[in-house]
């Protein structure tokens, strides 16, 4: 039988207490979450160009696809 939760004003203060710590953490560290979503952008591309890597069929294109590749890797 699952235990049934009792919400109070206490609990309610807790919570809000809890969610303005994090705004506030989010605020003071922006540039630094920013720059990490940047990183997961970049490494997430970075395992999209290496899995093109091992196609062969990468080289029998037309549309310069592997000059913007390389361009976009120097990047």
């Amino acid at each position: 039988m699952p235990k049934v939760m009792e919400y109070t004003e206490q609990s309610l203060d807790l919570h809000e207490r809890l969610v303005e710590n994090l705004k506030s953490y989010q605020e003071e560290h922006k540039k630094l979450l920013d720059m990490w979503r940047k990183r997961e952008t970049f490494w997430k591309e970075m395992r999209d160009y290496e899995a093109k890597a091992d196609d062969p069929g990468r080289f029998n294109n037309r549309g310069g696809a592997l000059l913007k590749e390389e361009k976009a890797r120097k990047a």
